[in-house]
């Protein structure tokens, strides 16, 4: 179970994708600032992206999403 999963919210997009190969690497971008999700803003809101990937691996572990137990 490898690949994307995210969250979204008005403002923002978290997108966390594992490969099987790499670390997961996780992308938040601004949708009002950057509409067409051209530049990760993860490294400049940390916390945002903290509290999305809380609100994100909630949801997958309610739904029992198989993509949690992949490393």
């Amino acid at each position: 179970q490898y690949g994307p999963r995210g969250v979204r919210t008005h403002d923002w997009k978290l997108v966390v994708t594992k490969r099987k190969d790499r670390p997961p690497q996780t992308y938040l971008y601004d949708r009002r600032g950057d509409p067409y999700e051209m530049t990760s803003a993860a490294d400049a809101h940390p916390e945002k992206v903290k509290e999305l990937t809380a609100e994100l691996g909630e949801w997958l572990t309610r739904t029992k999403d198989p993509w949690l137990g992949q490393a």
